[in-house]
């Protein structure tokens, strides 16, 4: 058990090392290791949502869907709740984490986007694969 601990640690320390170089796909498969090995680890949560926001941002137009991480026929309660959850685990004065507080502006970004019925509309139009 020791062994996974330790494991999980040098896992975690070296996600954050990608983390401050913004290699967030590569961290975030270290997080989720990390966190497999030993479910635990402090801020290990969080540093897997960062990661999962800015994973999402890196797409080459942003996916407003994937950064809050709900679905495109989602309604704007849960858009909504989605933002609310997030913003508690990504808000700077909560996590320092490296990238924190820009995928707390994303998540900010894309709730004002999916909230509002005309961008988010012209969004979907846009997005759509023509057959």
């Amino acid at each position: 058990m020791n062994i996974n601990r330790d494991e999980a640690l040098r896992a975690k320390e070296l996600a954050e090392g990608l983390m401050k170089n913004s290699d967030f796909i590569a961290a975030r498969k270290l997080a989720l290791k990390a966190n497999k090995m030993d479910p635990t680890l402090e801020n290990i949560t969080h540093m897997t949502m960062v990661c999962d926001v800015h994973c999402a941002a890196t797409e080459k137009e942003l996916d407003w869907y994937g950064i809050l991480q709900v679905d495109m026929n989602t309604d704007d309660i849960v858009i909504k709740k989605q933002y609310r959850r997030l913003a508690l685990l990504l808000h700077p004065d909560k996590n320092k984490l490296p990238g924190a507080e820009s995928a707390f502006k994303l998540i900010g970004e894309a709730q004002s986007i999916l909230l509002d019925k005309v961008k988010r509309n012209f969004y979907d139009i846009r997005r759509k694969p023509w057959s």
